[in-house]
């Protein structure tokens, strides 16, 4: 049987961990897109992260409603649609975040008494999703010229609980995320019908439970915090946004940061190059 994670050693000895996709754990999986893949909006893009999919479509800036507008900046709304079913208050959390990030880097003030709405529709969610949304947005706001002081890229990272982060976790990985609350409730649970016949059992501390859930799952990561966060293309000016869930050290949100800035950098020349592509190739139509 398959296990989430895998580990072997390389020739300087070193452990790596292999995930079940055949990544390692500071390895991002391919991106792809396609600007302007919906003609009636005035900017939309497809991003494909491995096999996450989200379509963003940009309309404005229009017009805004009366009692929403602003004399000296345009506003703008996100609408985070999921791919089936209702949204929820998880969806209203990623509007909040997605607009907050993009209400820092839009030139709002061009456009006073105006609205720039963006629309998130998902197609596939195999992980990562808020970040992936984020990048989608970014590539969508560049293709309807919405004016920025610049660009946006996102990661997520996940850590399990020895310690170990990885980069851009798949819906599965995701799925194995507990606090160290449910880890030991969840130790304790299946200990109950032992604890009576064992005067031990007091003196194990909530990090040896955690350690025992750990190497009882056949080498499967399971992970106690995870970290969304996005730079923009002036990557020495610091985080532009961080969304963090769990518990975790002072060094281990720094070694995040430090991951999540070397990969936005990645990301930021994947979009380079897809604008070059595309503009490369209006140009030979002119």
């Amino acid at each position: 049987m398959a296990t989430a994670a895998q580990q072997i050693q390389n020739n300087n000895n070193n452990i790596i961990i292999i995930r079940k996709d055949g990544r390692t754990h500071n390895q991002i999986r391919p991106l792809k897109t396609e600007l302007r893949p919906l003609n009636r909006s005035d900017g939309s893009a497809k991003f494909s992260n491995g096999n996450t999919i989200v379509l963003v479509s940009i309309y404005g800036p229009i017009e805004s409603k009366n009692r929403e507008e602003q004399i000296d900046k345009a506003i703008i709304s996100v609408i985070f649609k999921p791919r089936s079913g209702t949204s929820t208050t998880l969806e209203r959390k990623y509007e909040h975040i997605i607009r907050k990030t993009f209400e820092s880097v839009i030139l709002t003030s061009l456009h006073p008494r105006t609205q720039i709405n963006i629309i998130i529709q998902v197609l596939e969610d195999d992980g990562s999703l808020l970040a992936t949304s984020i990048n989608a947005v970014c590539l969508a706001l560049l293709d309807a010229a919405i004016p920025m002081s610049c660009n946006v890229a996102a990661v997520q990272i996940i850590a399990s609980i020895n310690g170990k982060l990885f980069l851009d976790p798949t819906k599965e990985e995701e799925d194995n995320f507990k606090t160290n609350e449910q880890f030991i409730n969840n130790n304790n649970d299946d200990n109950d019908d032992n604890d009576d016949n064992d005067d031990n059992d007091d003196n194990i501390d909530n990090d040896d439970k955690i350690d025992d859930v750990n190497n009882n799952n056949n080498n499967q990561q399971i992970f106690n915090s995870k970290f969304t966060i996005a730079f923009t293309s002036k990557i020495n000016e610091g985080v532009l946004t961080c969304d963090c869930i769990g518990e975790f050290t002072e060094d281990q949100f720094f070694n995040t940061l430090s991951i999540a800035k070397k990969s936005c950098l990645r990301i930021f020349d994947f979009f380079t190059t897809t604008l070059k592509v595309k503009y490369e190739s209006v140009i030979q139509n002119i």
